[in-house]
Protein backbone atom coordinates (compact mmCIF):
# COMPACT_ATOMS: atom_id res chain seq x y z
CA UNK A 1 0.00 0.00 0.00
CA UNK A 2 1.44 4.01 -0.78
CA UNK A 3 0.16 6.91 -0.16
CA UNK A 4 -1.21 9.22 -2.59
CA UNK A 5 -1.55 12.94 -2.48
CA UNK A 6 -5.63 14.02 -1.99
CA UNK A 7 -5.07 17.47 -1.96
CA UNK A 8 -4.16 20.53 0.80
CA UNK A 9 -6.46 21.16 3.46
CA UNK A 10 -8.38 24.16 2.76
CA UNK A 11 -7.48 27.29 4.95
CA UNK A 12 -11.08 28.94 3.90
CA UNK A 13 -12.48 30.13 8.01
CA UNK A 14 -9.92 30.03 9.65
CA UNK A 15 -9.78 33.90 10.97
CA UNK A 16 -6.96 36.27 10.72
CA UNK A 17 -5.06 35.24 14.27
CA UNK A 18 -4.82 31.64 12.56
CA UNK A 19 -4.49 31.92 8.89
CA UNK A 20 -1.05 30.03 8.80
CA UNK A 21 -2.03 27.54 11.73
CA UNK A 22 1.17 26.19 13.47
CA UNK A 23 1.65 22.69 15.17
CA UNK A 24 -1.76 21.29 16.70
CA UNK A 25 -3.88 18.22 16.22
CA UNK A 26 -6.89 16.88 14.00
CA UNK A 27 -9.30 14.55 15.04
CA UNK A 28 -12.71 13.27 12.64
CA UNK A 29 -16.08 13.09 14.79
CA UNK A 30 -18.05 9.73 13.17
CA UNK A 31 -21.38 10.85 14.92
CA UNK A 32 -21.21 14.34 12.89
CA UNK A 33 -18.99 13.00 9.67
CA UNK A 34 -17.31 16.51 10.51
CA UNK A 35 -13.13 17.38 11.28
CA UNK A 36 -11.76 18.88 14.51
CA UNK A 37 -9.10 20.66 14.39
CA UNK A 38 -7.16 22.95 16.78
CA UNK A 39 -3.92 25.12 16.12
CA UNK A 40 -1.26 26.92 17.77
CA UNK A 41 -1.87 30.98 17.17
CA UNK A 42 1.40 32.83 16.97
CA UNK A 43 3.44 33.27 19.10
CA UNK A 44 4.42 36.96 21.18
CA UNK A 45 6.48 39.61 19.86
CA UNK A 46 9.62 39.84 22.13
CA UNK A 47 9.79 43.21 22.16
CA UNK A 48 5.99 43.03 23.87
CA UNK A 49 7.35 40.38 26.81
CA UNK A 50 10.82 42.39 27.69
CA UNK A 51 12.90 40.77 25.07
CA UNK A 52 12.18 36.94 26.19
CA UNK A 53 11.59 35.01 23.36
CA UNK A 54 8.57 32.57 24.27
CA UNK A 55 9.07 29.16 23.04
CA UNK A 56 5.26 28.47 23.17
CA UNK A 57 2.78 30.21 21.39
CA UNK A 58 -0.02 32.05 23.81
CA UNK A 59 -3.11 30.05 22.88
CA UNK A 60 -4.76 27.73 20.70
CA UNK A 61 -7.97 28.06 18.45
CA UNK A 62 -10.19 24.98 17.56
CA UNK A 63 -12.41 24.79 14.33
CA UNK A 64 -15.01 22.70 12.98
CA UNK A 65 -15.54 21.52 9.02
CA UNK A 66 -17.77 19.16 7.22
CA UNK A 67 -15.66 15.82 6.42
CA UNK A 68 -16.86 16.61 2.11
CA UNK A 69 -15.47 20.02 2.27
CA UNK A 70 -11.83 19.48 4.19
CA UNK A 71 -10.13 20.03 0.96
CA UNK A 72 -12.56 21.85 -1.07
CA UNK A 73 -13.57 25.00 1.26
CA UNK A 74 -16.99 24.73 0.00
CA UNK A 75 -18.19 24.75 3.54
CA UNK A 76 -15.23 26.96 5.25
CA UNK A 77 -13.74 25.97 8.73
CA UNK A 78 -15.94 26.96 11.74
CA UNK A 79 -14.24 28.55 14.94
CA UNK A 80 -15.59 27.41 17.59
CA UNK A 81 -13.16 28.90 20.95
CA UNK A 82 -9.93 30.14 21.85
CA UNK A 83 -8.18 28.73 25.04
CA UNK A 84 -5.44 31.55 25.72
CA UNK A 85 -3.96 33.29 28.18
CA UNK A 86 -6.68 35.97 28.92
CA UNK A 87 -9.09 32.68 29.37
CA UNK A 88 -6.40 30.65 31.33
CA UNK A 89 -3.94 32.97 32.95
CA UNK A 90 -0.79 30.96 31.28
CA UNK A 91 1.78 32.84 29.51
CA UNK A 92 1.87 30.04 26.94
CA UNK A 93 -0.85 27.89 25.38
CA UNK A 94 0.13 25.68 22.83
CA UNK A 95 0.75 22.39 21.06
CA UNK A 96 -2.64 21.36 21.68
CA UNK A 97 -3.89 17.46 21.50
CA UNK A 98 -7.92 15.99 21.42
CA UNK A 99 -8.97 13.17 23.80
CA UNK A 100 -10.24 10.46 21.55
CA UNK A 101 -11.99 6.80 21.87
CA UNK A 102 -10.04 3.53 20.65
CA UNK A 103 -10.72 4.05 17.12
CA UNK A 104 -9.20 7.77 16.79
CA UNK A 105 -12.42 9.76 16.77
CA UNK A 106 -13.38 12.59 19.42
CA UNK A 107 -16.59 11.02 19.93
CA UNK A 108 -16.01 9.81 23.26
CA UNK A 109 -16.89 10.33 27.04
CA UNK A 110 -19.52 13.59 27.34
CA UNK A 111 -19.51 13.72 23.87
CA UNK A 112 -20.34 16.73 22.47
CA UNK A 113 -18.06 17.91 24.42
CA UNK A 114 -14.69 18.32 23.11
CA UNK A 115 -12.17 17.40 25.23
CA UNK A 116 -8.18 18.24 25.24
CA UNK A 117 -5.12 18.38 26.51
CA UNK A 118 -2.69 21.93 25.93
CA UNK A 119 1.10 22.66 27.18
CA UNK A 120 0.92 25.30 29.16
CA UNK A 121 4.05 26.98 30.99
CA UNK A 122 2.51 26.92 35.01
CA UNK A 123 2.25 28.21 37.45
CA UNK A 124 0.64 31.96 35.99
CA UNK A 125 2.80 35.10 36.49
CA UNK A 126 1.40 37.35 38.95
CA UNK A 127 -1.44 39.73 38.31
CA UNK A 128 1.96 42.83 38.37
CA UNK A 129 4.15 40.27 36.24
CA UNK A 130 6.85 42.91 34.69
CA UNK A 131 6.62 41.90 30.51
CA UNK A 132 10.12 39.94 30.99
CA UNK A 133 8.76 38.24 34.38
CA UNK A 134 5.71 37.13 32.08
CA UNK A 135 7.85 35.81 29.37
CA UNK A 136 10.20 33.95 31.72
CA UNK A 137 7.41 32.39 32.98
CA UNK A 138 6.88 30.80 29.64
CA UNK A 139 10.10 29.28 28.95
CA UNK A 140 10.35 25.00 28.73
CA UNK A 141 11.36 24.78 32.62
CA UNK A 142 8.25 25.60 33.28
CA UNK A 143 6.18 23.33 30.67
CA UNK A 144 3.18 21.22 31.83
CA UNK A 145 0.11 20.01 30.87
CA UNK A 146 -3.51 21.36 31.95
CA UNK A 147 -6.47 19.67 30.18
CA UNK A 148 -9.38 22.14 28.37
CA UNK A 149 -12.53 21.63 26.91
CA UNK A 150 -15.11 23.18 24.27
CA UNK A 151 -18.88 22.80 25.79
CA UNK A 152 -21.36 23.26 22.37
CA UNK A 153 -23.92 26.00 22.93
CA UNK A 154 -22.08 27.99 25.42
CA UNK A 155 -21.91 30.40 22.89
CA UNK A 156 -22.27 33.85 25.24
CA UNK A 157 -19.28 34.99 27.61
CA UNK A 158 -19.96 37.60 30.53
CA UNK A 159 -17.63 40.73 30.53
CA UNK A 160 -16.57 41.33 34.02
CA UNK A 161 -14.78 44.76 34.99
CA UNK A 162 -12.51 44.10 38.15
CA UNK A 163 -11.09 46.70 40.35
CA UNK A 164 -8.35 46.10 43.51
CA UNK A 165 -8.23 49.55 44.82
CA UNK A 166 -5.43 50.19 42.31
CA UNK A 167 -6.00 49.27 38.70
CA UNK A 168 -8.63 47.33 36.66
CA UNK A 169 -8.81 44.52 34.83
CA UNK A 170 -11.66 43.69 32.23
CA UNK A 171 -12.62 40.30 31.04
CA UNK A 172 -14.56 37.34 30.11
CA UNK A 173 -11.80 35.24 31.28
CA UNK A 174 -9.21 34.55 34.05
CA UNK A 175 -8.44 36.80 36.62
CA UNK A 176 -5.41 36.29 39.89
CA UNK A 177 -7.45 35.38 42.80
CA UNK A 178 -3.69 37.37 44.27
CA UNK A 179 -4.65 40.33 43.01
CA UNK A 180 -7.23 41.64 45.34
CA UNK A 181 -9.32 41.70 42.43
CA UNK A 182 -12.84 42.24 43.13
CA UNK A 183 -16.15 42.69 40.64
CA UNK A 184 -17.46 45.54 39.84
CA UNK A 185 -20.04 45.40 37.14
CA UNK A 186 -21.38 42.63 34.14
CA UNK A 187 -20.16 45.16 31.88
CA UNK A 188 -21.91 42.87 28.75
CA UNK A 189 -22.03 39.58 26.98
CA UNK A 190 -19.36 38.82 24.34
CA UNK A 191 -19.57 35.72 21.74
CA UNK A 192 -17.26 33.08 21.53
CA UNK A 193 -16.92 33.10 17.94
CA UNK A 194 -17.95 35.35 15.37
CA UNK A 195 -21.99 35.27 14.70
CA UNK A 196 -25.03 36.91 14.70
CA UNK A 197 -23.14 39.57 13.39
CA UNK A 198 -21.16 39.33 15.72
CA UNK A 199 -17.75 39.88 14.08
CA UNK A 200 -15.46 42.77 16.02
CA UNK A 201 -12.92 40.63 18.31
CA UNK A 202 -12.22 42.14 21.67
CA UNK A 203 -8.57 41.26 22.78
CA UNK A 204 -7.51 41.49 25.93
CA UNK A 205 -4.09 43.39 26.46
CA UNK A 206 -1.55 44.65 29.28
CA UNK A 207 0.82 47.50 29.04
CA UNK A 208 3.97 47.72 31.62
CA UNK A 209 2.76 45.83 34.77
CA UNK A 210 -0.39 46.70 35.47
CA UNK A 211 -2.35 48.45 33.12
CA UNK A 212 -4.67 46.35 31.44
CA UNK A 213 -7.09 47.22 28.74
CA UNK A 214 -9.29 46.28 25.84
CA UNK A 215 -8.60 46.48 22.34
CA UNK A 216 -9.57 46.35 18.24
CA UNK A 217 -6.44 45.14 17.45
CA UNK A 218 -5.21 41.72 17.03
CA UNK A 219 -1.85 42.95 18.15
CA UNK A 220 -2.81 45.29 20.57
CA UNK A 221 -1.55 48.28 18.91
CA UNK A 222 1.98 46.76 20.11
CA UNK A 223 1.33 45.47 24.00
CA UNK A 224 1.77 42.05 25.42
CA UNK A 225 -1.56 40.55 23.97
CA UNK A 226 -3.01 38.01 26.54
CA UNK A 227 -5.70 37.23 23.79
CA UNK A 228 -9.37 37.43 22.53
CA UNK A 229 -12.69 38.25 25.33
CA UNK A 230 -14.66 37.57 22.30
CA UNK A 231 -17.36 39.25 19.61
CA UNK A 232 -18.96 42.25 20.26
CA UNK A 233 -20.65 44.43 16.98
CA UNK A 234 -19.24 47.38 15.28
CA UNK A 235 -22.68 49.28 15.21
CA UNK A 236 -25.98 49.11 16.48
CA UNK A 237 -28.29 46.48 15.03
CA UNK A 238 -31.95 46.56 14.44
CA UNK A 239 -34.17 44.34 16.83
CA UNK A 240 -30.96 43.53 19.24
CA UNK A 241 -31.28 46.36 22.66
CA UNK A 242 -27.14 46.64 22.66
CA UNK A 243 -25.20 47.88 24.89
CA UNK A 244 -22.51 50.18 23.95
CA UNK A 245 -18.74 50.05 25.58
CA UNK A 246 -16.09 52.58 25.26
CA UNK A 247 -12.50 52.36 26.23
CA UNK A 248 -11.56 54.68 29.20
CA UNK A 249 -8.56 55.96 31.13
CA UNK A 250 -7.60 57.45 34.28
CA UNK A 251 -4.21 58.20 33.47
CA UNK A 252 -1.96 55.48 35.20
CA UNK A 253 -5.10 52.34 34.11
CA UNK A 254 -7.47 51.31 31.39
CA UNK A 255 -11.41 50.09 31.85
CA UNK A 256 -14.52 50.08 30.03
CA UNK A 257 -17.92 51.49 30.38
CA UNK A 258 -21.12 51.61 29.47
CA UNK A 259 -21.28 55.44 30.48
CA UNK A 260 -19.77 57.35 27.10
CA UNK A 261 -18.38 60.12 29.47
CA UNK A 262 -16.20 57.21 31.08
CA UNK A 263 -17.64 58.04 34.49
CA UNK A 264 -16.13 61.50 34.75
CA UNK A 265 -12.57 60.28 33.50
CA UNK A 266 -11.42 59.91 30.37
CA UNK A 267 -13.38 58.62 27.12
CA UNK A 268 -10.75 57.05 24.54
CA UNK A 269 -12.69 55.22 21.99
CA UNK A 270 -15.97 53.74 21.78
CA UNK A 271 -14.89 49.83 21.27
CA UNK A 272 -17.99 48.23 19.71
CA UNK A 273 -21.55 46.81 20.96
CA UNK A 274 -22.97 44.18 22.88
CA UNK A 275 -25.21 42.43 24.05
CA UNK A 276 -26.52 43.21 27.70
Amino acid sequence: MHFTIEGALTTAGLTPDSTEAGWGDMAYDSATASWYAVYNLPTRDPSTTGGITERGSFGVQLYRIPSDALLTGSTPWQQLGTFDTNLTGFESNFLPSFVRDSYGTVNVGSYPVIQMYVSVSNPQPAWDASPSDAGQSATPDHWDVAPVQWVSNSALMPLYRYFNGKVHEVTTGWISPYGNFQQQSLLAHLYQTPQEGATVPFYGCKTGNTDYFVSLDGACEGQRILGKNGYGYSQPMPGLNLTALYRCTTGHDHFVSTDPKCEGETTEKLLGYALP
